[in-house]
């Protein structure tokens, strides 16, 4: 049974394979799907089970079979050919029609196969039915005349109900000249499709011109397994004509695909067909229909993601629940498609809790697209009662701000049975942590040996947790006493679960101090401790700058800070220097790579050199003493070398630059 129609709508450009549904037929509960693929212009002969995946509702069926006509013999036609003949048909195009006709007609063997010539105006006019004569079917298209308007459906309804009523051989189909829109017919685009569809006729449209470009046109080709054309010119139809009739003959019936059906209750299933690794491809056909009302009806199933809040970096555990109460029913195996987004999550496992509705068995985990994971659950059980089915966990990561993280149950299938399920999303809120722990005392210090340390961490926290370098240290209170060096660290958490760490606490060993060249002396001080050295000066040695606190006098380690400085007495007739000075100089932790615990100190050569230890405390008083001796020695000192000076300086002078007087005054005694 064949009906030819050309449309006014361009066909689209289709990625290969193109995989197109016919129609749809039922026994119940067998359901038999009509389908075809086609690689390019070429229809492809078989399809194999690896290639086709089917569902019914979202449900995989797995029993079905396939049966493909033989293609390598050609196939006998009937056709019905339908031309438009209104006033716009007139001259070119209606001449163009007849020897596209007349194009179709030539491929017929004479034989077997038939044909029938439609005039398409007010109403469509049979001008020959069907029959094998070529001769008479050459006739009525020369009875073709154009003129008044055009009633598109009307006509193919008529054609469509000859051709099942009279067509006697396998591959069928109505091919439709226009090059306008419907103006008259009673019947609609949707009559048409669902007569061709039961039927299994296939449609052909094919347009010409700019004035009929009509959706529904293209729409029923589409829908009816046949091919839309879009043409722009007269010359153009013999070609056209000319490859319908060799995709009749040749590429044979449509595929037929055969499936017991379930879950009548005449509700509506959808049915969609995908064939994937054909062509160096895949493609997506979809159809539809209503099963008789048989008593079984599907049962509902509200399936939902709870909500949850978790600090960032932490673990966050959602519970997918059934909310409908089941009473002992039958909760057969399936499948489901959680997704969520990579940004914010992280997938770390699903499992089939202790508190359940099912039993307890494992859950099979396959990771999909990034931020897609499926898991299926493979045994069959009996469910009594709502409540959480199973469990998802994801680790969440350390967002900039709070941010909500979407957890969605994009698909739930079940093996089989009548359970339609409705699916709920959830989601995750993280809550980033931005805080740290402080330490006291903290930054980088010295432990001297036999010593310990003790680090104290904030208070207000839930739990604290202490490392040193990389490994955990067996300390989980506020304080921690440290007896070997390292980089220390502390964990907190809050009562919130967010955690937090400090900064690195660098404690360091107790290396021994170094001993520079000359004559040296070495003091062991703890910190804060200090200890005074007096040193004989000679004149002969540059850079003494009492004030600024820096002489000749040197130490290995810049942990030893100088307190003061200052001339304890000159030197003393027959001595071999001449003055002597004290340095006192304290431990301290600042210069963080040295050590407090033993520095070496230097003074210049000399034969007269004094050592005082005293604690820091005791010292004030005596360095006060000290400093205030020094000042009246040199002001003895100075008065004797002001009365000496050859040097006159007027008052006027004096006035003025009272230092640089005296300092005048200094130079001339030295020299």
């Amino acid at each position: 049974m064949l009906v030819m129609l050309f449309a006014c709508s361009a066909a689209e450009a289709r990625a290969q394979p193109s995989l197109r549904i016919s129609a749809v037929a039922l026994q119940w509960p067998e359901v038999r799907v009509s389908f075809s693929v086609q690689c390019g212009e070429q229809q492809v002969p078989r399809i194999s089970r690896e290639q086709l995946t089917v569902t019914d509702n979202g449900v995989p069926v797995n029993n079905y079979s396939i049966v493909c006509p033989d293609s390598s013999s050609r196939c006998a036609i009937s056709a019905a050919l339908l031309f438009d003949a209104s006033s716009s048909m007139k001259g070119e195009k209606l001449e163009g029609a007849r020897k596209a006709g007349a194009e179709f007609i030539g491929a017929m063997d004479g034989v077997r196969d038939e044909a029938g010539v439609y005039r398409l105006a007010e109403a469509a006019l049979p001008l020959q039915s069907l029959t094998s004569d070529t001769g008479l079917l050459r006739d009525a298209l020369q009875r073709i005349s154009a003129g008044g308007s055009t009633s598109i459906w009307d006509g193919c309804v008529t054609a469509l109900t000859a051709l099942v009523s009279g067509a006697k051989n396998p591959c069928t189909a109505m091919v439709l000249f226009t090059d306008g829109a419907d103006s008259r017919s009673a019947a609609s685009a949707e009559d048409v499709i669902l007569l061709a569809r039961a039927a299994r006729i296939r449609v052909f449209t094919v347009c010409i011109g700019d004035t009929a470009k009509n959706g529904a046109l293209t729409l029923l080709a589409e829908q009816t397994g046949g091919k839309a054309f879009f043409l722009t010119h007269p010359a153009q139809l013999q070609d056209a004509y000319r490859l319908i009739a060799s995709i009749l003959q040749w590429r044979g019936d449509d595929c037929t695909l055969r499936y017991t059906g379930s879950c009548g209750g005449g509700g509506a299933h959808n049915v969609q067909l995908i064939v994937q690794d054909l062509c160096g491809g895949a493609d997506t056909a979809f159809t539809s229909f209503v099963a008789p009302d048989d008593g079984e009806r599907a049962v509902v199933l509200h399936l939902n993601v709870s909500d949850t809040v978790v600090p960032a970096r932490q673990s966050a555990v959602l519970l997918v629940s059934l909310a409908d109460s089941l009473p002992g029913a039958a909760f057969p195996p399936a499948e489901c498609t959680l997704r969520y987004d990579t940004a914010l999550l992280r997938f770390t496992g699903a499992r089939i809790p202790p508190a359940s509705l099912l039993p307890p068995g494992p859950v099979h985990v396959t990771s999909l697209l990034p931020g897609r994971v499926q898991l299926r659950i493979p045994s069959r059980s009996v469910v009594n009662g709502k409540g959480v089915l199973l469990e998802a966990e994801f680790e969440a990561h350390d967002p900039a701000d709070t941010a909500l993280a979407a957890v969605e149950l994009e698909r739930w299938i079940f093996d089989d049975g009548c359970l339609q399920p409705v699916l709920a999303a959830g989601s995750i809120r993280i809550v980033p942590c931005r805080w740290s722990p402080h330490v006291n005392p903290s930054g980088t210090m010295r432990l001297c040996k036999g010593d310990t340390l003790t680090l104290t961490g904030e208070s207000g926290f839930l739990a604290y947790t202490w490392y040193r370098d990389t490994s955990f240290v067996a300390g989980t209170t506020r304080i921690l006493r440290v007896s070997e060096p390292g980089r220390y660290r502390l964990l907190a958490r809050d009562g919130s679960g967010c955690r937090g760490e400090s900064g690195a606490i660098e404690v360091l060993g107790n290396p021994p101090g170094s001993l520079t060249a000359g004559s040296a002396r070495t003091i062991v001080l703890r910190p804060g401790e200090e200890v005074a050295f007096r040193c004989g000066i000679s004149p002969s040695i540059p850079g003494l700058f009492l004030e600024g606190g820096s002489a000749d006098l040197q130490w290995a380690s810049p942990d030893l800070a100088l307190v003061s400085s200052a001339w304890l007495h000159p030197a003393m007739p027959g001595d071999s220097v001449a003055d002597i000075a004290e340095f006192t100089v304290r431990a301290s932790t600042i210069g963080g790579s040295s050590n407090p615990c033993a520095s070496a100190l230097q003074c210049p050569a000399s034969e007269r050199v004094h050592r005082h230890h005293r604690p820091a405390a005791s010292h004030r008083d005596d360095r006060r003493a000290l400093r205030k001796t020094d000042r009246a020695i040199r002001r003895a000192a100075h008065q004797q070398r002001t009365e000496s000076c050859p040097i006159i300086h007027d008052d006027q002078h004096r006035a003025r630059r009272p230092h640089a007087s005296a300092r005048c005054r200094a130079r001339c005694v030295r020299t």
